[in-house]
């Protein structure tokens, strides 16, 4: 349960970063 919340966490920072480079 706790690396879903860690992945679903990293996936919301990867496509915030990848909003920030674009």
């Amino acid at each position: 349960m706790l690396s879903l919340l860690y992945f679903c966490l990293a996936d919301r920072v990867e496509k915030l970063t990848f909003r920030c480079a674009q």
